[in-house]
Formats: structure tokens, C-alpha cells, sequence
């Protein structure tokens, strides 16, 4: 809420620029120096740390603009100028701070206000909605208002107990309730606290609770990766050396759900959770024994602590840490990494290591790294942004070890001493430099492995023809193997548990038969290069996949093929049966640079194309038809863009258009030598209504480009029909005569939606429509004569007449114009009254324009524009 106010201000010009900046408890007053600093622009390595605060002082007074500073949940009184160099009451800067505690806005001099808990009956709206009250009340009379009372108002502490109360019987809510009356607790924190405890209290799963104490371990507002989350949960459960690791990865995501669902974890950005700051202080309180973030060294270290956050780059000699199960090191580089030997000596029962070394460069761990060789029991290590160069003593050591993931690492290589760690089920490599020998000689002989994670990696090896055949096949369940992120992706796709990016980076590095492997079960499958024949061949069913019960490649749900000009089918089914079901799940494909012919070669497989919803062909300079040889579904499909593809004639089949329902864009752009978007068919059939009344019900825009021998755009339109339709944009396609071939008028209002008609550069431009229907005639006339604009019959006509009038007035078009000319027309909603909207039109233009339009949709933007330009 108080970044929604920074936004507010900036929008309407009050400030010139806000800073958000988060402050807790116990607040790190270095790391908000640090974004503060940088906020303004500050270089960090310019200022040393002492006189951090004075620097930005003086920046702050010296500054001519409007600055707000926003301390974003504070609990405690503190020296602005001293802690972080904020000026008081300095006239170009204004600080908004938001607390819990009206006594710390007292403390710290400021103007209060305050924002209202909801009142009774928003509260009791609130939990119902999330109680899912309606399915039944009995036995609960009195009990949801009582329940109410006690949460305080607060939202999150609303939602987090009527989740936990959903669908559960009055029994449970009775125990609630007497819960609630009795718990005493801090009392700032006390309505929330009972409220949240109680959720905690009501997780079913142990795993749950865990997960939820140690997500607080991580700072505020903190975007907690799930993947990380993950295998720091199944490290600290039972797992044996023959039990599979992701069935144990199954249960610890189904605990993660259970905390969203309950309102203890929230969705955060592209695979992450975060945790309320509420909640997070909720789930401190809760752990209090167990948990401990130290920021500085002279905290008192807790006797019995399990989960520890050391967010501080001074480490002692010697750390007591015999009962510590989980440790998470953040470190911001502020001073030179050095650790003793010792640290991590006494930490026998330590599970989970992750460290995160927030620096612009990486930082040398060659002086400790052989140390973690003391870690006997670890099971999940996690490192950041470190040269850990040789790591075949330090990490090929760690016996017990499960999953280990290194980002922005780099290593000397991947050790054969690898092959030893038996228990070894989960391995992610990700932006990481290797600098020699091919990885993947070790990995496809780690046979135990369940997990691997391949992305963005640099590897320097020499021998590129030189890989070696395959010892075992791998039985991985998850794997993402790539030369570069694929986070865009899964943003548009969800995320996906099995992809392959295979380019020249990474062709030389993965043997054919790994590749096959890999490809057969992949859910996003992307093909890049010229120079990489060997793995992909001329088409992706090649000698890759071979059918089984499962068909051929149901679980494909991206394809990507680029620079791949030998391919000549990305799909080529000739040599399968047709009943088989094949690429049934293919939501998106993406071509780009292929020497396709055609999508699809060879019998039709059951399903193929059902649910693709996003088709983007760029480059196909072989294409000459899309999907061309059969009866095609394509009922799901949302967008599609054709580019540079000057050999394609023709887009849709009329069957296969009809199926498009769920059509939104099309995009058709520099194919010189399209003809026809829909093919032609015979005459009586494509006259019917029936035929052609559903084309296209849900596309909003289209757009055509440079299409040079383009005479229509479409065969046929009802009225009623592409009523969804608000953009129609024509450029620069030189013999275009008509938009519709045909037109049949009846009462329904024609293209209702549509606020923006742009024809641009099109010099055969005659009219809207080659023929036309009227509403009662039976056969196809020519068009009529444009209205005339004393024609005094076009007032009495019914509303939908009159909005067909243009249509007839557009048929023909006046040939005596300059090819220069442009004329712009806009239509103004000013008279919502008057659905018939006289223009007033230069009599020699009235024949391509109207003299009425009516029927203008609600919603209609407030200029609609209609361009043409010869």
C-alpha cells in the first residue's frame, strides 16, 4: 500500500521520484544504507561504509528535486540522521514511515494517521468468503462472528483462520474458538498472533509447519525461489539410499501448496513465495527457541537453535553450532569473504547449507571450501557467486549429500569423484564457468541421478568432436538443459519440469543418443543452429521418437525450432500409424529460419494441433502451406503471426478456419505471394450463413503487412459475425480491392466492437465488400449507389439499417482521387444519445465513406479512426 501511494505521487507529479525501503526487525541499518545509496545514485565503492551517512545527507540537502523516502514497516525508534542520513524536516524531501505502533510515530515526531482495521461486518464478509460458508452452517450458529472478534480486523490473520476453519466440522471450530479466549500473547501482536498461531496449529502436515518456520528465516519481503524452498525441505526429512527422491520432492511441494493455500505463504514472482511481514513475525514468535537471524556479532546465540540466518560478512573462528540443522548465509561482499575451517567444525547435524553471496563479482573460496568436508550429515548445499575452483576433495567427498546446486559458480570442472556420491539425486548447474573437459561425461554416468538442472552455463571445451558413447541411459524425472534462461518462457507457459534448449553452445557437449532421450519426454523442446545436423537431422521424429503406449511426444508442450534451414517437416508422421495420438498436449510452436515446406508430413495423429494456443512462423522461406493435408482442429489457438514467408500462398483451409474459435491476433506480415488467408470453396456452400457465421467470434485484432498479391482478406461476412473485432490495420499491399468478398446483411449490428480501421498504401483499394446481400434479398447484387446525404428515408430507418448503410456506401470507391490523398475520419462518442452520427463528408469522397453510422458499442474508445490512404 505504501508503494501504491510512491506511485500515486509520481503519476500526478507531486515528487519527482520515491524510495522504498524496508526497514523490520532487528533493522539492518548497513543493508538500508546501501539501497538508499544506491537509490540515489550513489556509487558504493566511491564511499567508504563509515561515512556512508553523511554522503547521502549532503546528497539528499543539495538536491533540486522532489524526493519521497518511504520506511516501510519500522518497530522501533531510531536516529534518522545518524542511522541513514535522512534529513529532518529538509524541504525537498518528505518521508512517509508505516508502523504497527503509534508509538514509535510519537517517538519519532511524526504527523500520525491512521488506517482503520476493517469493522465488524467487512471482517465477518471477509471470512466467509474464505470460509466457503455458503456449503453449509449448521451447528456453527453464533461461531463465525465470535471467531471474527478476535481477529482484530486485520485481513491476513481473517483469511489465514478462515482457510484453516474451511470444510472442517464444528468440532474443530468450537476448539477454535476456546483457543482463541484463552491464548494470551504479546500484546501488539495479539490478535494476529492467536489468529495465525490457530492456521499453524491446524496444518495437517508436519512437513508444513517446518517449511513454515524456516521460509521466516529468509528477510523480509524476500522472494523465496520454490526450488529452493523444495530442497531444503526434503534434505531435512527420511530418505533412504533406495527410496526416490521425487516422491520425497512430491510431498515437500504438496506442504508448500498447503501453506498458500492457507494464506501462511504467498505467491510471489515467477516461481517464488514470499511471507507477509506479519506473518513472518507471527512465525518468529512461534519459533522462537529454534529460530535466530544474527546480523551482528555480538547477538547472544541461542542454545537450542535449529534454523539460523547469518546475514553478516564477519565470521568467528569457532561457531557453536552442534544442534544446527539449517544455515543460510547472506552476504553482501562489504568486506573480503574469510572463514575459518573451524566454522563449520562442530555443525555434525547441519542438513541444509546455502549461501548467497550478493556481490558484482565472484568471491575466492579456494581458503575454506575444503572445510565442508566436515560436513558429515549435509544433504542439501546450495552456493552462490563463488571460484570454487578445484571441487573434486571438497564437494566429492560429501557422502551423504542429495542435492547440490551451484549458481554463478565457477569450478575447474566436474569431477569424476562425482560418480562416489551415491545419494546423489539432484545436481543444478546454472550460470556457472567450467573450465575444462565436458560435463556431461560425468553426468550421464551419475545413473542415480533423478534431477538435473543444465542452464546458461559456459564451458571451455576444446574437443568438441569428441563424446563418448553412452554407458547407461539416465532415468531422470526432471531436467532442464539449456545454453541460456528460459524464465521468459515459463512466464508465458507455466513452468514445465522437463525442456531441452539445444544449440551450437551446447550440441558439442550432448552425445545423439542423450539428446534422443532427453527429447522423448520433453515439455518444452527448443532447436537452434546451423551447425548441429547431427543431433536433430531433418525432422524431430527422425529417429528420435519411437511410439509407445504414451503415443509420440504427449508430453510436448513448446516446440522452437530456429536456424535449422535442412528441416524440412518439424513434424513427419509417414512412417506411423495414424490412430496413434501424437503432440496432444502442443500448446505453442515457434519457428524461425527452418526450410519447412509444411507443418506436418504423413498421416494425421489422434489430437495433434488440439491444444495449440500460439503459432509465430518467421523466416519459412520453403513454407508454401500451413497444415494443408488434412481435416485440422485448431480450436484452442489464441494467437498467431506469420513473417517473411514469400513462398506461402494460402493460411487456412475453410474447415480448418471454422475451428477457430478462440482466434484473438492474427498477424500476417511480408509474405509476397499470399493469396488467400481463407482457401476459396465452392460457391453455393460458402454462401450459407450456417457456413460461415462463427469465423472468427473471438478476434479482436488483425493485421496485414506487405502482402503484395493479397485481393481480399477475407470470403465472406455475416452480420453478427467477427464481433469481437476492434483493430483492422492494412499496410502497404498493392493489389488489395476489398476487405470481404462477400456481405450479407441482416438485424444484427455489423463488426460492433470495432474501434480502429487503418488502410494504409493500398492503391487498388475499391471498397469494403465485392458483393452484397440485402437484409431480404435472395440473390447477390452489386452494390448499391452511396446513400445520398438529402436522402431523408435513411432518418425513419430502423437502427440496424442504418448501420449497414456504410457498408453499401463502401462498396465502391471514387477512382478520380489523387493517389496522395489521405482522409481521416473520427467518430465522437460526445452524443451517447444519438446512435446515428451524421459526418459531414466532402461529396467527392462519399463514396467510400459513410453517411450514417450507428449502432456505436458501449465501451467504444472515445475517438474511433478510420484511415485510408491511397
Amino acid at each position: 500500500m505504501a508503494k501504491e501511494v510512491g506511485y500515486k505521487l509520481k503519476e500526478s507529479k507531486s515528487i519527482d521520484k520515491f524510495i522504498f525501503l524496508i526497514v523490520s526487525r532487528p533493522p539492518d541499518f548497513k543493508k538500508i544504507r546501501g539501497e538508499l545509496a544506491k537509490g540515489l545514485d550513489l556509487s558504493l565503492q566511491e564511499v567508504k561504509e563509515e561515512e556512508l551517512s553523511s554522503t547521502i545527507l549532503s546528497r539528499i540537502t543539495k538536491m533540486d528535486k522532489k524526493l519521497l523516502i518511504i520506511l516501510d514497516d519500522v518497530w522501533e525508534k531510531f536516529d534518522l540522521i545518524e542511522n541513514l542520513g535522512i534529513p529532518s524536516g529538509h524541504k525537498g524531501c518528505n518521508l512517509l514511515i508505516t508502523t504497527r505502533s503509534s508509538y514509535v510515530c510519537k517517538e519519532m515526531g511524526c504527523q500520525v494517521i491512521d488506517l482503520h482495521m476493517l469493522n465488524n461486518k467487512e471482517a465477518l464478509k471477509l471470512f466467509e468468503a474464505h470460509a466457503n460458508m455458503n456449503n453449509s452452517t449448521r451447528g456453527l450458529k453464533g461461531m463465525p462472528e465470535k471467531i471474527v472478534t478476535h481477529c482484530g480486523g486485520i485481513p491476513v490473520a481473517i483469511v489465514a483462520i478462515a482457510r484453516a476453519l474451511k470444510n472442517q466440522p464444528a468440532a474443530i471450530w468450537k476448539d477454535a474458538l476456546k483457543t482463541l479466549e484463552d491464548r494470551v500473547v504479546d500484546q501488539n501482536l495479539e490478535e494476529a498472533c492467536k489468529c495465525l498461531k490457530l492456521s499453524y496449529d491446524n496444518l495437517k502436515n508436519r512437513k508444513s509447519k517446518e517449511l513454515f518456520l524456516i521460509s521466516s528465516l529468509f528477510p523480509e519481503d524476500w522472494q523465496v525461489p520454490i526450488q529452493v524452498l523444495t530442497k531444503i525441505g526434503t534434505a531435512l526429512g527420511s530418505f533412504g539410499e533406495n527410496d526416490r527422491y521425487h516422491l520425497a520432492r512430491s510431498e515437500v511441494h504438496g506442504a508448500i501448496m498447503e501453506l498458500i493455500d492457507s494464506s501462511l505463504l504467498l505467491h510471489g514472482q515467477q516461481e517464488c513465495v514470499k511471507m507477509h511481514d506479519l506473518v513472518r513475525e507471527v512465525a518468529l514468535w512461534i519459533g522462537d527457541r529454534d529460530i535466530q537471524s544474527l546480523i551482528d556479532l555480538k547477538m547472544p546465540v541461542k542454545e537450542s537453535l535449529r534454523y539460523l540466518l547469518w546475514k553478516n560478512d564477519d565470521f568467528p573462528n569457532k561457531f557453536e553450532g552442534s544442534k544446527l540443522e539449517v544455515l543460510l548465509l547472506f552476504l553482501d561482499g562489504s568486506k573480503e569473504f574469510k572463514v575459518s575451517g573451524a566454522f563449520f567444525k562442530e555443525m555434525m547435524r547441519l542438513k541444509v547449507l546455502v549461501l548467497f553471496y550478493n556481490y558484482f563479482k565472484r568471491t575466492p573460496a579456494l581458503s575454506w571450501i575444503n572445510s565442508l568436508q566436515a560436513l558429515k550429515d549435509i544433504r542439501t548445499l546450495i552456493l552462490e557467486n563463488l571460484d570454487l575452483g578445484d571441487i573434486s576433495i571438497s564437494l566429492g567427498n560429501l557422502l551423504s549429500v542429495w542435492t547440490i546446486g551451484l549458481y554463478d559458480c565457477s569450478i575447474n570442472e566436474l569431477p569424476s569423484e562425482f560418480l562416489k556420491l551415491n545419494k546423489l539425486r539432484s545436481l543444478e548447474l546454472e550460470g556457472c564457468e567450467i573450465e575444462k573437459n565436458n560435463p556431461f561425461e560425468v553426468i550421464k554416468r551419475c545413473s542415480q541421478l533423478e534431477e538435473l538442472t543444465f542452464v546458461a552455463n559456459r564451458c571451455e571445451n576444446e574437443e568438441k568432436d569428441a563424446i563418448s558413447e553412452d554407458v547407461s541411459p539416465l532415468t531422470l524425472h526432471r531436467y532442464c538443459i539449456s545454453s541460456k534462461d528460459l524464465s521468459d518462457y515459463f512466464e508465458k507457459y507455466g513452468s514445465m519440469s522437463r525442456c531441452v534448449r539445444i544449440d551450437d553452445q551446447l550440441s558439442h557437449l550432448v552425445s545423439e543418443a542423450t539428446f534422443k532421450q532427453l527429447v522423448r519426454r520433453a515439455e518444452l523442446l527448443m532447436l537452434e543452429g546451423k551447425d548441429a545436423p547431427r543431433i536433430w537431422k531433418n525432422s524431430i521424429l527422425d529417429d528420435i521418437v519411437a511410439t509407445d503406449d504414451r503415443g509420440m511426444m504427449n508430453d510436448l508442450i513448446v516446440l522452437h525450432l530456429s536456424s535449422c534451414p535442412h528441416m524440412e517437416f518439424p513434424i513427419d508422421t509417414k512412417d506411423h500409424d495414424s490412430g496413434v495420438a501424437g503432440f496432444c498436449n502442443l500448446v505453442g510452436i515457434h519457428l524461425s529460419e527452418v526450410g519447412v515446406e509444411d507443418l506436418h508430413h504423413g498421416p494425421l495423429p489422434s489430437g495433434v494441433w488440439e491444444q495449440l494456443e500460439i503459432m509465430k512462423l518467421n523466416k519459412c522461406h520453403r513454407l508454401k502451406s500451413i497444415l494443408s493435408n488434412g481435416n485440422y482442429n485448431l480450436c484452442h489457438l489464441k494467437s498467431m503471426k506469420l513473417e517473411d514467408c514469400p513462398m506461402l500462398v494460402s493460411v487456412f483451409q475453410p474447415s480448418t478456419a471454422r475451428s477457430l474459435m478462440k482466434l484473438e491476433k492474427l498477424t500476417i506480415r511480408d509474405c509476397s505471394a499470399l493469396e488467400y488467408i481463407i482457401v476459396s470453396e465452392d460457391r453455393d456452400r460458402s454462401n450459407q450463413k450456417s457456413y460461415h457465421d462463427s469465423l472468427f467470434p473471438k478476434l479482436k485484432k488483425l493485421r496485414i503487412a506487405r502482402c503484395s498479391k493479397l485481393r481480399i482478406i477475407l470470403p465472406i461476412l455475416f452480420a453478427g459475425g467477427l464481433a469481437s473485432l476492434e483493430m483492422l490495420v492494412v499496410y502497404k499491399c498493392e493489389q488489395l480491392e476489398y476487405i470481404f468478398d462477400k456481405f450479407q446483411e441482416a438485424e444484427e449490428a455489423m463488426l460492433p466492437s470495432l474501434k480502429e480501421l487503418e488502410l494504409l498504401k493500398v492503391p487498388s483499394f475499391i471498397g469494403m465488400c465485392k458483393e452484397y446481400h440485402p437484409l431480404m434479398g435472395p440473390l447477390m447484387q452489386k452494390p448499391s449507389p452511396p446513400l445520398s446525404t438529402h436522402n431523408s428515408n435513411n432518418i425513419n430507418q430502423s437502427p440496424a439499417r442504418r448501420a449497414f448503410s456504410w457498408v453499401q456506401a463502401c462498396c465502391s470507391l471514387n477512382k478520380s482521387r489523387p493517389a496522395s490523398e489521405d482522409t481521416k475520419i473520427t467518430v465522437s462518442e460526445q452524443r451517447p444519445h444519438d446512435r446515428t452520427i451524421p459526418l459531414k463528408l466532402d461529396p467527392s469522397i462519399c463514396g467510400v465513406f459513410p453517411f450514417h453510422i450507428a449502432q456505436i458499442p458501449n465501451g467504444l474508445c472515445s475517438l474511433v479512426n478510420y484511415y485510408f490512404s491511397y
